[in-house]
């Protein structure tokens, strides 16, 4: 008995030991890669230096990125088709300017002024209650049913956009705020300490404080209680009605989730674009972020952000391959660099389609679907390695 007892014990510090060797090791894992991130964010920018081109490229991809985070907590991680996040996005950026822009005499625009730390989630705020009441569509509309319910919302925002002059400024658009910050303006640049820093360093670091943000937070909702009640909606709804989950409150708070994170990433868009007419927040918006999360990986935080990088990216790296590079060649000769043909523009929505197609056939869980399958097959590789040995 004694030897069975000291045989047990001895395999339960065993399994103990390896276990917080593992946990040791991914933590280790972890940091190293925080380390590396942050390294890599920081430094971006300042490489990149007087490149107006792909810093502006990196921050509209950033505020697309935080938009994306919302769009995949809806239909990634909820299973609730929507094309009605152009509309989301262009409440939180009219809340924006409403909340935080000026009100120039003769303009007949609404601007109360107020510091970016309360129009950024008052954007937020606005845009969620919306999406709180949009929210009940989603209990009685399914699939596709629910896909051209939020396509009328976008119709109807457009209306109301072009309409509501005090609030959008009609169809000539207005103007939208900038943040400051005592004597900093982003607007303008200007000094952050030792650094000066452009117009497009302080909205690239502002968008990535933002993203971080919203990101550490919805992974956390989706490993909580309310998260796994997301992903047991979209893979059994009568099954998760059964166990238990309240199916009403599961998708208005999906909705509202959603919508929130869309606001926010408007008021950003808008702030940063400075102005735009009705017509922005329309439905190739919404289709641009559904691009974003097939192509990144639907049901992924870090897909949200590579898709939307990437398809942000895109048309600059057409341009490059158009003439834009050091030999002023076109690698893509069939793409016309005049008003005619096949132009960039048309180029790169035809790329879209073609990778929307792709993934969808063949790797539905996107680019992150590949790089987990990639380092599993690695993973694989080294254990084999290190059985063998």
């Amino acid at each position: 008995m004694a030897t069975e007892t000291g045989a047990r014990n001895s395999l339960k510090t065993d399994l103990a030991r390896d276990y917080f060797r593992a946990h040791r090791a991914n933590a280790t894992r972890r940091l190293v890669w925080v380390i590396v991130g942050a390294v890599v964010i920081i430094g971006f920018p300042i490489v990149l230096g007087g490149n107006k081109e792909w810093l502006s490229v990196a921050v509209f991809g950033l505020i697309a990125s935080i938009g994306a985070l919302g769009m995949n907590v809806l239909t990634g991680y909820t299973g609730q088709a929507s094309f009605g996040h152009g509309f989301f996005l262009g409440v939180g950026a009219y809340t924006a300017a409403v909340f935080g822009g000026s009100s120039p005499a003769g303009s007949g625009v609404i601007g109360l002024g107020l510091p970016f730390y309360l129009w950024i989630p008052l954007a937020g705020l606005v845009a969620g209650l919306i999406g709180l009441i949009v929210g009940p569509l989603a209990l009685r509309l399914k699939g596709l049913y629910l896909a051209l319910a939020t396509v009328s919302l976008v119709f109807i925002g457009l209306h109301l956009f072009s309409n509501l002059k005090d609030i959008t400024g009609g169809a000539n658009g207005r103007q939208f705020p900038a943040p400051t910050l005592g004597d900093l303006n982003f607007s303008t640049g200007g000094q952050v300490g030792p650094f000066t820093l452009t117009r497009d360093q302080l909205y690239y670091f502002l968008a990535v404080i933002i993203l971080v943000l919203c990101a550490v937070f919805i992974r956390n909702v989706m490993k909580s209680r309310a998260g796994r009640a997301f992903m047991a909606v979209r893979d059994r709804e009568i099954a998760a009605e059964l166990i238990g989950i309240n199916l009403a409150w599961t998708k208005v708070t999906a909705f509202v989730f959603s919508s929130a994170l869309a606001g926010m990433a408007g008021a950003l868009y808008g702030s940063y674009l400075r102005y735009s007419e009705p017509e922005l927040w329309g439905l190739n918006l919404s289709i641009q972020f559904t691009a974003m999360i097939i192509i990144g990986g639907v049901g992924s935080v870090s897909g949200s952000i590579v898709g939307a990088l990437l398809l942000t990216a895109l048309p600059q790296l057409i341009q490059i391959l158009t003439g834009s590079n050091p030999w002023n060649a076109n690698l893509v000769p069939f793409v016309s660099t005049e008003a005619t043909g096949l132009t960039v523009s048309l180029f790169n929505q035809l790329l879209y389609a073609v990778f929307l197609i792709l993934f969808l056939l063949f790797e539905p869980q996107g680019f992150v679907g590949i790089y987990r399958r990639l380092a599993y097959r690695v993973r694989l590789l080294f254990a084999r390695k290190e059985a063998q040995a």
